[in-house]
């Protein structure tokens, strides 16, 4: 009879106007008069049995709630596990005035199903950080391409300082593309994908490098002598594998 008894006073629900149900707190495990029913002898195992029964049907179905607070806490915070820390700190204090041996029970429930909103949390916002990161590194590539297709196409220049200064920025901007590209592979991009992203710059320099090109050419020899070099440059571009002939002849 303790143990029905223990049974029925860990499940006790309040309803809220709205029909809600919610687990009330169990805070008194005094099994009352009942207990006088019994010998001294058998009393105290008696509320043994009572308390024990309480506390274990308390936590079972308390457990829901804990979960269901825990989600609620990664819903709030999908990428934030400090959020999700906080959430579980508020949990425990809340639950701070339960019977010590009731809070000593909850304690790892609500410490497993915080924590693993905890990881999920943390996990949403490492995957966020990377794509935060691949996104920056495919920008600074596609800047770097376009300025080394400017420096490719104007040439280092006649004078031994302008040589030194353009091998240099050339020199920075190669290392920092490398970079970039490490940056991507570190993310969890494919070789392939890495690869087509250097074709691409390829593609833009030669495309930046052969406009300069045939600019000059039309210049001194007219649209005939350009066409000629349009013709040239395609040509050498279908022997070029990190070339994409095609895209070079519609930008030509």
């Amino acid at each position: 009879q303790a143990e029905i008894d223990g049974k029925t006073a860990g499940v006790k629900y309040s309803v809220d106007k709205d029909g809600n149900r919610t687990l009330v707190p169990l805070t008194n495990l005094d099994y009352g008069k009942e207990s006088e029913l019994f010998s001294s002898r058998d009393r105290d195992a008696v509320l043994k049995e009572y308390r024990k029964s309480a506390i274990t049907s308390y936590v079972a179905n308390a457990t829901i709630d804990i979960e269901s607070a825990a989600n609620q806490a990664l819903i709030a915070n999908p990428a934030n596990p400090d959020g999700i820390r906080g959430s579980a700190s508020g949990y425990f204090a809340g639950n701070s005035d339960l019977d010590d041996e009731v809070y000593s029970a909850l304690c790892p429930k609500v410490d497993a199903a915080f924590k693993i909103a905890e990881n999920k949390a943390l996990a949403q916002q490492q995957q966020n950080t990377r794509a935060d990161q691949s996104n920056s590194a495919i920008s600074l590539i596609d800047l770097n391409t376009e300025k080394l297709g400017v420096l490719y196409s104007k040439g280092a220049g006649d004078t031994d300082e302008s040589q030194v200064g353009h091998e240099l920025m050339v020199s920075e901007l190669i290392e920092e593309q490398e970079e970039a590209f490490n940056v991507l592979k570190t993310n969890g991009f494919l070789d392939s994908d890495i690869q087509k992203l250097r074709d691409k710059q390829s593609t833009v320099i030669a495309a930046r490098v052969g406009q300069a090109h045939i600019e000059r050419i039309f210049t001194a020899e007219g649209e005939a002598g350009a066409l000629r070099a349009i013709g040239g440059i395609v040509k050498d571009a279908q022997t070029s594998s990190s070339v994409d002939a095609d895209t070079l002849s519609t930008v030509l």
